[in-house]
């Protein structure tokens, strides 16, 4: 395919955890039309440097490790003010955050949520007119949950998930 195409065709996904059903609506793209996502951030950790090393988005602010309190100290590859303030200025329709995978292992996920509101206001205050999208912790094979290293088990991601969704 040499033009990016977009498909006229919808796919719902049903994904069943045991915490809520959650049903996605998804257009299918052929080809390399990621262009969608250039007036969007995307702020993170590991995975969100991937979805920039991989060529899928241009605006990734991300650290590996990045957690709920170090996006107010850390810096992304090259700059010096901390993560959060990478938005001021910015004019992003969206924002993407995913944050959550390093904070597994903490005992106390109200804790959790109480900061991650925060990072949410923080987000609100450099771009107020941005719609935020908070994307859930990604599950984990059943080995790596079976061996709990740093508490990132599938049950801790699902209580964790369960908290960021409401």
């Amino acid at each position: 395919v040499t033009n990016a195409t977009t498909v006229n065709a919808s796919t719902t996904i049903a994904v069943n955890t045991t915490s809520a059903l959650v049903k996605t609506t998804t257009s299918a793209h052929i080809a390399d039309d990621f262009g969608v996502f250039d007036n969007c951030a995307f702020i993170g950790n590991s995975r969100v440097i991937a979805l920039k090393n991989y060529g899928l988005v241009k605006n990734a602010y991300a650290v590996v490790g990045l957690t709920v309190d170090t996006i107010f100290t850390k810096s992304v590859a090259g700059s010096t003010v901390p993560v959060i303030d990478e938005l001021w200025g910015k004019d992003f329709e969206k924002v993407f955050i995913m944050l959550g995978d390093n904070e597994c292992g903490w005992g106390n996920k109200d804790i959790f949520i109480k900061r991650y509101s925060k990072v949410i206001d923080a987000v609100k205050e450099r771009i107020p007119d941005a719609e935020i999208y908070l994307q859930s912790v990604l599950p984990v094979s059943e080995s790596a949950s079976a061996s709990n290293n740093f508490g990132v088990t599938n049950d801790n991601i699902t209580k964790l998930n369960f908290k960021i969704e409401k």
